[in-house]
């Protein structure tokens, strides 16, 4: 059977057409099969030994079954495995169902794992139309809100279709839908939480002042219950930050607080009450985290939080306060910022902003420097920090980062079925699909198994899943750095041309790699959410621009068809190197040189001009712009990993050639 490959171009037409070496590769071809196709591949798939191939090809069949009653039919006929996974049950329900077999839909639906389709289907047959204000929207959901639309109350038309156009961010339409309901009746919004969250979202979103006065109202009723109070306070606390009344919304995250001991909910609520706090009084957060952060779940829900207390803190030299911070970050699990916060406080004393202290640290030599290095010794030694900080810190205490050499890592002796779902989508030619369907089961997986895939999606050309799944998996407690994933998350795709343009422009060929990597992850047709394209991630103005500058200099004309093929990864790779070896010579050094390519050489000079006595290390810690703020550190950070593993550089060396004068 040819399936499409990665450059393949062709797809199969019909089941029938196709002898298959094993039937599970059925649901692989069903994947890349015309859509007019695809039910027959997926029928043939539920003949697989693998139980994950029958799951996902019976979840594939139930829309198809709910559309056509013939096929309800001919599905009718398919037997049932004894090993039958749920969602095999699910399908049996749709048939059901579509067959006006109701009474059966329910008495199946009681063994089945009740996902969303199965509580869809039941709702469905039982024409209950609470579901509707009970569930989450899914593709399920909206099924189901067809089916049962004919059974509504006027309130519950108008809620229904309130919900619906909240799905489609149409927030202004959801409000008209919404005051309806209220007029009709005033308390039912607060019977149902998911009907609040979207009324809450849609008045959040398009007229928050108006629905403060709503939630306002529903919260003087004390016969509410505790997830409902919740839902009530949050969502005024959303929208006085909408509003920019962030000490009103602070008020409010706090009084959610009181109604909820779900640790998600929980840890939300403290985020945006530090948050607005921190917007509205920047120092009165401080205390906040001091007297919430035993009590928050996920420390690393919360990291942002101190990267904005570090730049303001920077950004404002209170050096003290940034001391506590540290203090507190070292009595918690936030290794990674707490080897940043002390970076930086190494940095304000050894530049004479901050006075060394005894208190910091217990040494018999409180000199500046025997201060300074503890610090910088302390970011150098947390292994989880960022290399950033890491490689930074070590280059001021002639330290060096080392990188594992490789090493003999645990493999996998016998490949589960799951695994081998995951593994035939490359096998059979459908890698494109593999991702979105791994995304929400990483977690059932061992790191060497997810090793195995991330290698797969590497061997397809898929780096940008490699690097993610890589990612994912190096922040499990149990993680051993290792080289061989060191190599998976930064690998050199396009090597040939990138290397030729760091030649051609003198730009560091590790810089050059850890540019394309920060920006597109190799994906040569990334789209950023501003219109920045191909693997360097052009805006369109530049690109024609500079591209005009290269023919001018004697280079290709890549205008000559009258636009810049920025999706070629030689056209894009040539401008962009040679972008960023334009604007390097115009700025004080490599650093500034970067966060200009993010965030534009003008307004980077304006920000450095009004901050012209820090060192730069501390000068970019207190730019405002977060998204440039952090692009030069993981470029840098990037670049240090390329010159270690394979340009026999040390990480120090990058660190210190980045921040050299021009």
């Amino acid at each position: 059977m040819i399936l499409v490959q990665c450059m393949g171009q062709t797809k199969p037409a019909h089941v029938g057409d196709i002898v298959f070496k094993d039937v599970s590769e059925a649901f692989y071809a069903g994947l890349l099969a015309p859509p007019h196709a695809q039910r027959d591949f997926f029928q043939a798939a539920l003949q697989s030994a693998n139980p994950f191939v029958r799951e996902e090809a019976a979840r594939k069949l139930i829309p198809f079954v709910l559309q056509d009653k013939n096929f309800a039919n001919r599905m009718a006929r398919v037997t049932i495995r004894s090993d039958s996974r749920p969602t095999e049950l699910t399908l049996r329900c749709a048939v059901f169902y579509k067959l006006e077999l109701f009474s059966e839909v329910v008495q199946l639906a009681q063994y089945t794992a009740q996902n969303a389709w199965d509580k869809a289907l039941t709702a469905a047959a039982e024409q209950n139309t609470n579901f509707l204000f009970t569930e989450p929207i899914t593709d399920a959901y909206r099924w189901a809100a067809t089916e049962l639309e004919k059974y509504c109350s006027k309130t519950e038309s108008n809620a229904l279709a309130g919900r619906l156009n909240v799905s489609r961010s149409s927030y202004k339409d959801a409000i008209e839908y919404f005051k309806k309901v209220i007029a009709q009746e005033p308390q039912y919004i607060v019977q149902y939480v998911f009907l609040l969250s979207d009324v809450g979202r849609a008045f959040q979103s398009a007229n928050a002042k108006e629905g403060l006065n709503y939630f306002s109202e529903w919260a003087k009723n004390i016969t509410l219950s505790d997830e409902v109070r919740y839902r009530i306070f949050y969502y005024m606390g959303r929208m006085e930050r909408t509003l920019a009344n962030y000490s009103k919304a602070a008020d409010y995250f706090s009084q959610a607080l009181n109604y909820t001991s779900n640790l998600e909910q929980k840890d939300t609520a403290i985020w945006y009450l530090i948050h607005s706090t921190f917007l509205d009084k920047p120092e009165k957060s401080l205390a906040l985290i001091t007297l919430y952060q035993s009590q928050w779940h996920d420390n690393n829900y919360f990291s942002d939080i101190f990267d904005l207390l570090s730049r303001y803190l920077t950004a404002t030299q209170q050096w003290d306060s940034l001391l506590t911070v540290f203090l507190q970050l070292n009595a918690s699990a936030h290794w990674d910022r707490a080897a940043k916060y002390a970076f930086i406080l190494g940095r304000a004393i050894d530049s004479d902003l901050f006075p060394p202290t005894p208190a910091v640290f217990v040494v018999s030599d409180v000199s500046k420097d025997s201060v300074a290095r503890a610090f910088f010794t302390y970011a150098f030694e947390k292994t989880e920090a960022s290399f950033y900080y890491r490689a930074s810190a070590a280059s001021r205490i002639g330290k060096a980062v080392l990188l594992p050499e490789l090493e003999a890592l645990p493999t996998v002796e016998e490949k589960s079925d799951a695994l081998n779902f995951f593994l035939d989508f490359f096998n059979y030619g459908a890698s494109a699909y593999a991702f979105s369907y791994l995304n929400d089961r990483v977690n059932e997986f061992s790191i060497p198994e997810l090793r195995l895939l991330a290698q797969a999606f590497a061997d397809s050309y898929q780096w940008k899943h490699t690097i993610r799944l890589v990612t994912s998996y190096q922040k499990r407690p149990e993680y051993t750095l290792s080289r061989t994933d060191l190599m998976l998350a930064y690998p050199r795709p396009f090597i040939e041309i990138i290397e030729k343009y760091a030649r051609e422009t003198r730009v560091p060929v590790e810089i050059l790699f850890g540019l394309i990597r920060t920006e597109s992850l190799f994906d040569p047709n990334a789209v950023s959410w501003a219109g920045a394209q191909g693997l360097s991630q052009l805006m369109p103005a530049t690109a024609r621009d500079h591209a005009q500058t290269i023919a001018r200099q004697g280079g290709p004309n890549y205008l000559a068809e009258g636009t810049v093929e920025v999706f070629n990864p030689e056209v894009n790779v040539h401008i962009g190197s040679s972008y960023l070896q334009m604007l390097t010579p115009r700025i004080e050094n490599r650093m500034l040189a970067l966060m200009s390519y993010n965030g534009g050489l003008t307004r980077v000079r304006r920000w450095r001009t009004a901050e012209p006595k820090l060192p730069v290390d501390i000068f970019i810690e207190t730019v405002d712009l977060t998204e440039t703020r952090e692009y030069g550190k993981s470029v840098t950070a990037a670049a240090g990993v390329y010159a270690y593993l394979y340009y026999a550089k040390s990480m120090e060396t990058v660190i210190n050639e980045t921040y050299k004068s021009n």
